[in-house]
């Protein structure tokens, strides 16, 4: 009965240490996730604001990392949501007046 009660625990014992290595790694593969966004999102803002100085995308290209398809998505982006805070404010409907 000992013996048998004693291979339990050793098993518990191994499940456990399992479980605990599988959280860790699951832990340390969302950290990396994680700051591969953040950096994702950083080079997204530095796009968005040197793209409203009139950068050229190569210059761009060069300080984000971002892939010329991805400028010209974002910047086809920012044309169209200038478009549309134009028409607002010449309609007095200025979007960050209250």
């Amino acid at each position: 009965m000992r013996e048998r009660i004693y291979r339990s625990l050793k098993e518990v014992e191994m499940l456990f240490n399992a479980i605990r290595r599988e959280r860790e790694q699951f832990y340390q593969a969302g950290k990396k996730e994680g700051k591969r966004e953040g950096k994702s999102e950083r080079s997204l803002e530095i796009a968005r604001r040197m793209l409203s100085f009139g950068e050229p995308l190569e210059k761009i290209k060069q300080y984000t990392g971002l892939s010329g398809r991805a400028l010209r998505e974002l910047r086809g982006v920012a044309k169209a949501s200038d478009r549309k805070n134009s028409r607002q404010r010449s309609r007095g409907n200025h979007p960050h007046s209250n």
